[in-house]
Formats: C-alpha cells, sequence, structure tokens
C-alpha cells in the first residue's frame, strides 16, 4: 500500500476538474440505472441502423460504445473535460470502433456541427447542468427534421413539498463548488414546456423501469478488479490531500439528499423524454 500510494502523484490529481478526475480513477457511466436505459428507449422510439447520433456529455464513451455496438448507431460524443475525451478516443481505437464512433471536445450551448446533421440528440444524466433554453435552441438547429432529441435524465416528480425542495436546490447549489456548475433537477413538466416551447413534437415521457443492480453498478466501475483500485486511489487521495477531500465530502452531501435520504429521493426520478422535431 505504501508503495502505491508514493506512486500517485497528488498534485497531478488535484489539478483535474471533477469529472476529469472521476474519468481518470475508470468510473465508465454516471447512468446508475445502467446501459439498458438505452434498451428502453429504442422500444419507444427504434432508430434505424446508420443512424447519425451526437452525445451529449458523453464522458468516457460508455453508452456511445453500446449504442454503436447493439443497435449500430453512428455516434459522435461530445464533453467539456479533455481528460474524459483522450480516454473515449483511446477506447475507440481498441475496440477499433474509431470510424463508428469520434469523440471531440465542444459545448453543448453552441455546438460545432451544421444544422439538419443528426438524426438523434441524446442526453444522459448531464443535462440538469445545462442552460436549458440555449441548449434546446443548439440541439433543434443540429437535428434534422423528423430527428428526435432524447433525455435520459433525473428528473423532479410534480407532488415534492417546497421543504423538499429547497433541500435539493441547496444541495445541487453547493455542487458547484466541486464541479464549476450548479446541479439543478428539472421537473419532468419542464421538460415538457422546453419542447413545446421550440416546437418538437410528439413529446413522450416514462420513467425509467430498469432497477439498480450489483451488476449494472459494478458494470459503470470498470468491473470488480477497477472498483477496488478505484477505492485505493481515492483512500489514498482523501488522506493526502485537503484539496480533494474537501470534495469528496461535498460530494457525499449532495449524494446523499439526491440518491439516499428517502425523504428528498423519491422525489426525484429517472425518466425518459423524447421528442420529435417537425418535417
Amino acid at each position: 500500500m505504501g508503495k502505491f500510494n508514493s506512486e500517485i502523484n497528488v498534485k497531478e490529481w488535484e489539478q483535474l476538474s471533477w469529472y476529469e478526475m472521476l474519468s481518470k480513477l475508470g468510473l465508465k457511466s454516471f447512468n446508475w440505472r445502467g446501459m439498458k436505459t438505452w434498451d428502453e428507449i429504442m422500444e419507444l422510439y427504434t432508430f434505424p441502423p446508420k443512424s447519425k447520433i451526437l452525445m451529449i456529455g458523453c464522458g468516457v464513451g460508455k453508452s456511445a460504445f453500446y449504442l454503436a455496438e447493439k443497435f449500430d448507431l453512428n455516434v459522435t460524443g461530445i464533453d467539456l473535460a479533455e481528460k474524459s475525451i483522450q480516454i473515449a478516443k483511446e477506447t475507440a481505437r481498441e475496440k477499433n470502433l474509431e470510424e463508428k464512433v469520434k469523440f471531440q471536445i465542444s459545448d453543448a450551448h453552441d455546438l460545432l456541427f451544421n444544422e439538419n446533421e443528426f438524426d438523434g440528440v441524446f442526453t444522459e444524466y448531464m443535462a440538469y447542468f445545462l442552460d436549458h433554453p440555449k441548449a434546446f435552441k443548439e440541439f433543434y438547429r443540429v437535428l434534422k427534421p423528423n430527428g428526435h432529441v432524447v433525455f435520459n435524465e433525473l428528473m423532479l416528480k410534480p407532488d415534492i413539498s417546497e421543504k423538499k425542495l429547497n433541500k435539493i436546490i441547496e444541495a445541487g447549489d453547493s455542487f458547484e463548488e466541486i464541479a464549476g456548475f450548479k446541479l439543478n433537477i428539472p421537473f419532468t413538466s419542464d421538460y415538457k414546456n422546453w419542447c413545446t416551447e421550440f416546437k418538437f413534437e410528439d413529446i413522450k415521457l416514462s420513467p425509467v423501469k430498469n432497477k439498480t443492480n450489483i451488476r449494472d453498478m459494478l458494470e459503470l466501475s470498470g468491473g470488480v478488479k477497477n472498483l477496488f483500485k478505484i477505492m485505493r486511489i481515492m483512500l489514498c487521495l482523501y488522506r493526502k490531500s485537503s484539496i480533494i477531500k474537501k470534495k469528496f465530502k461535498i460530494q457525499s452531501k449532495v449524494k446523499w439528499v439526491v440518491f439516499q435520504n428517502r425523504s428528498t429521493a423519491k422525489y426525484i426520478k429517472p425518466t425518459i423524454c423524447i421528442a420529435r422535431k417537425g418535417d
């Protein structure tokens, strides 16, 4: 353990952004309901093989590869985290999927693509960071006529009390200190309203059916061996860096409110929203 700790360059880890650090740790995805949520989405609307998909906030590409390999979709993944994109590109080379799955650094609010370019624009557990009106405008612009926007996201239920809502908002605001932006979870009705405002049609909202299980959680961590590696690195960083220790503590508090404390977490549900751009 002592040799392992000495090999970790704490200063290098401290300079990484929050999501770059998580990518370097080896986390594959933040969708804790697992890849089968994409199967549910394909049941709601089946994208034909070779469809051109833009994946917003792709991270290290776990979902992009899943969509390409299982459904034969051509995926372009974008993210702001340079380390995540680097890892995604390396994985594409290892899988020999460089022609089918491409990655680049880009901002969802200012997409570096032409009008009417994609058959689908997908988000996954990241839309709560967006300036939604600005992002929706861009999503609509790059979609082909009759193309679909897909949100695979956490959404708030409408029956939440003001007191519980304020706790969630407070936790989301604190997340800005570690990630650089607030975690702002919209209501399901917000997505419907935004889709309507930007002239999307055939709007569908569906709660995610796939339940969290150990297999999915291990897959998100890269397997048992990698999970233990992640835990060892996190423990070392927690002990040796006051900066990262503070980030982990804030993250734990946010996780408690959003995922673990039933009094608040029961109002936050993984939900799918699909809508079509008119022709």
